[in-house]
């Protein structure tokens, strides 16, 4: 019996080639977008979810002491010793352990390695599958270290290292204690050996804290209790202890909590979530729709089995048989779409550090082999819930008196499809809108031919790069050089400067203890380099005065009348600082340093030497080359070849030497690439949804060819029978976008509100995406009362 209804089903996929082809490749394509992008949100939402008391471990965090670059409050990672002392002294909490990271200079041209120090509680708390060795009875007295898989790799190959010593520097070295496996990519521990020594509290006395909850602990009840406590010390200076708030965080939310550059990548996570959830259920409803067409189709021919004395059990298995082998085909289908977008989702989803860092070169990305693990038993138990789901309705036509729900049904699916489309088609042409805006909005500044050099921290660290400059200046083929202590493009807008300090601007008033002013420490050919313009006033000359120049934004949020030639008063006793007047010499146009969802902060540019810069804010890490288009290759060859005399080779290979408008076209990256994934599924979603009217109205048609035929005699014109049909499917239209157009400008609303600059919201583009659906509704629906209009009347009266 299966064997035979196999075959039918089979047969009855080749009979209906078209729109069993559409609707695998719907259902693949579908599938592959709710796989990646859902997987994606649970990868990036459950960091270090993989310990073994997870459920029971938290973190202490707090709030208060800084705001991220849109304004909002940041949460740090770490609590203060003073609030610590008292907070591990609730009863719920069983165990304590503390964390540091630290990053020690290796040898020469060796790269720096992450470690982290911990105390003995950390292996009760968290994973640690040693391969060889033991931290058993090991003192924790700074001597020992345990080596991740990677870095024992790394020095001693396959060979045992136990017992020997890692050597970090002259002054530094260790005794290999074990060898433990490497933590999986989604871990916010980023450490490559472990420091078995008692952590102490970094210069702000704040400690990385985590926690230990007792397994009758009502966390809730206790996260609570800490976010009541207040530091009773009066504030300070520095530290704003009213301010501050106290939180009890389980361990995947510090990754989404505690890191602020992450903000806008975890909004597209959640919205490519969303978009492939909706691209798989449009695909299934299609899936649906189609069965029931073709189900009611061949009533009479399913009615035979009936007669023959197959039972209702069996009638139902062979309608589910013939849903399941597209199902089937489609997840092999979406296999191979998956095989083949992965090197591009891995690139577009892993979580590089950045360049300027603690943990420059660590790249965090999703495995294949995890995917592929997922989709394993995701497919199938999507496939399962949606064939139980699709009994009701089978049900309803073996039984045939159910011809109301049948219908209602059918609408209510081609409703949700169009409604999905209609969703994917504004909120891609606003992707769209956005991305065009970016892209073309002036930057401020000229990035053609402009290459950035990264050497990377440990190569520059108190360094004078005075030989590197001038060994770049030497050949021909590179026309300009200068340099920066930090990146001129950053993917954030927090912390854009070199240092941090407060001018004493004359005329500048309601200064306290918080104000900060970024300054950025450049060469004298950075406005010239890349073609800045100024707005008022000269660029930095150091002519008799020690000359800063601020940004456009800065000067607004001064407000200062005539800023430009204003002194900077100092209170330094230094006598050579004195014999040299500082002024603002003037404003700078902005440019866009970052992202737009993030805002222009005040930002000061001051002119130091090699040298200076070395001794005062770590010298220049970031060098820049300007290149004619003609002796391009010749200058890149040439820096590529110095590179390694000067780097450590802590930088990846595809980060050293990149060309600046690479770097700026990262910034327009999510926005063009949603623009694409909600483009192809929209295209898709009204593809299917209209192949689904287009088929229904076919169906309906040849049911009602008598009708149709009667309506001829008596006088009807091709214009009435169309609107026969086309008043049930414009209203079904307009039902979709009732829904989905207010739906889509409160989702777009929202999304335009994270960006600091942005395009603005339309109206004609709603009344476009409404004509387009119906335009689409109505093509299919004409296509075939045309064929059905053309038919002879008495023909049609006859076959009835």
């Amino acid at each position: 019996m299966i064997q035979h209804y196999f075959k039918i089903a089979c047969r009855n996929l080749l009979k209906h080639k078209v729109q069993n082809i559409l609707s695998i490749v719907g259902l693949s394509i579908g599938f592959t977008a709710f796989l990646l992008g859902g997987y994606w949100h649970h990868w990036e939402y459950h960091f270090d979810s993989f310990h073994p008391q997870s459920s029971r471990t938290y973190a202490l965090t707090t709030t208060g002491i800084f705001k991220t670059a849109d304004g909002s409050v940041g949460e740090l990672n770490q609590i203060h010793q003073m609030v610590e002392k008292d907070l591990v002294t609730f009863p719920e909490i069983a165990k304590v352990c503390h964390v540091s990271e630290v990053k020690y200079e290796f040898e020469k041209d060796t790269k720096s390695w992450i470690g982290m120090k911990i105390d003995s509680t950390f292996f009760d708390i968290f994973q640690c599958k040693l391969i060889e060795g033991s931290y058993y009875k090991v003192p924790f007295n700074v001597n020992h270290v345990i080596l991740t898989q990677k870095m024992a790799n790394f020095y001693f190959g396959d060979s045992s290292c136990v017992g020997k010593e890692l050597k970090i520097n002259d002054k530094l070295s260790y005794t290999i204690a074990g060898v433990m496996e490497n933590y999986p990519q989604n871990s916010d521990f980023k450490f490559e050996y472990l420091i078995l020594a008692t952590p102490s509290p970094n210069q702000v006395k704040r400690n990385t804290t985590y926690v230990w909850l007792h397994p009758s602990a009502d966390a809730a009840h206790l996260s609570k209790k800490i976010a009541a406590y207040r530091v009773k010390e009066p504030d300070t200076k520095w530290s704003k202890y009213s301010e501050w708030r106290f939180h009890l965080r389980p361990l995947p939310e510090i990754h989404t909590r505690c890191s602020p550059e992450l903000k806008g990548r975890l909004q597209h996570i959640r919205i490519l979530a969303t978009a492939g959830i909706l691209a798989f259920a449009s695909a299934l409803m299609n899936l649906l729709v189609l069965f029931i067409g073709q189900q009611q189709r061949k009533a009479r021919y399913n009615a035979t089995f009936s007669t023959l004395g197959a039972s209702i059990y069996s009638l139902i298995g062979k309608n589910l048989l013939e849903l399941t082998l597209p199902l089937f085909i489609a997840f092999l289908l979406s296999m191979a779409f998956i095989e083949f977008l992965f090197p591009f989702y891995k690139d577009y989803t892993s979580l590089v550090a950045e360049s300027s860092s603690y943990y420059n070169g660590v790249i965090q990305s999703i495995t294949r082999q995890e995917v592929l693990k997922a989709s394993y038993w995701i497919y199938p138990l999507c496939c399962l819930i949606f064939l139980v789901l699709s009994t009701v309705p089978i049900v309803g036509l073996l039984k045939r008196n159910s011809r109301g729900t049948s219908l209602a049904l059918r609408n209510g699916l081609i409703i949700g499809q169009i409604f999905i489309g209609s969703l994917f088609l504004l909120t891609s042409c606003m992707f769209y809108s956005q991305y065009r805006f970016m892209s073309r909005t002036d930057k401020g500044l000229v990035t053609d031919h402009i290459w950035q050099i990264d050497l990377g921290f440990d190569a520059t660290y108190n360094t004078d790069c005075t030989p590197f400059i001038e060994a770049l200046k030497q050949n021909s083929a590179i026309d300009d050089v200068t340099a920066l202590t930090q990146p001129l493009l950053v993917l954030r807008g927090e912390w854009y400067c070199s240092f941090i300090t407060q001018f004493p601007i004359e005329g500048r008033n309601n200064v306290d203890e918080a104000t900060e002013d970024n300054c950025i420490v450049v060469q004298k050919n950075f406005l010239s380099f890349f073609g800045m313009k100024m707005k008022e006033g000269e660029w930095i000359q150091d002519q008799g005065t020690r000359d800063i120049v601020i940004n456009e934004t800065g000067a607004r949020e001064l407000n200062i009348p005539s800023l430009t030639g204003r002194l900077i008063l100092s209170d330094d006793e230094d006598s050579e600082n004195h014999a040299v007047p500082t002024r603002i010499s003037g404003i700078l146009r902005d440019f866009y340093y970052c992202p737009m969802q993030y805002p222009l902060s005040k930002v000061f540019f001051m002119y130091q030497n090699n040298a200076d810069a070395a001794r005062g804010y770590n010298g220049f890490r970031y060098f820049y080359i300007k290149v004619h288009p003609d002796n391009e290759k010749q200058a890149l060859q040439y820096a590529r070849r110095i590179y390694s005399q000067y780097s450590k080779k802590e930088i990846s290979e595809d980060m050293q030497i990149i060309q600046l408008s690479t770097l700026m076209e990262l910034f327009n990256r999510p926005e063009k690439t949603m623009f694409r994934i909600f483009l192809l599924l929209a295209v898709l979603c009204i593809l299917i949804s209209s192949f689904g009217v287009f088929f229904l109205v076919s169906l309906s048609t040849e049911q009602r060819k008598k009708e149709i035929a009667i309506r001829k005699v008596n006088g009807a014109q091709f214009s009435d029978i169309l609107y026969l049909f086309l008043k049930e499917y414009l209203w079904l239209t307009l039902v979709s976008n009732a829904i989905a157009l207010p739906l889509g400008y409160l989702f777009i609303k929202r999304w335009l509100e994270t960006y600091a600059y942005h395009t603005d919201i339309h109206g004609w583009l709603f009344v476009c995406v409404f004509l387009f659906t119906c335009i689409i509704v109505i093509l299919s629906v004409m296509r075939q009362v045309v064929v059905a209009a053309k038919i002879n009347p008495a023909e049609s009266v006859k076959s009835e």
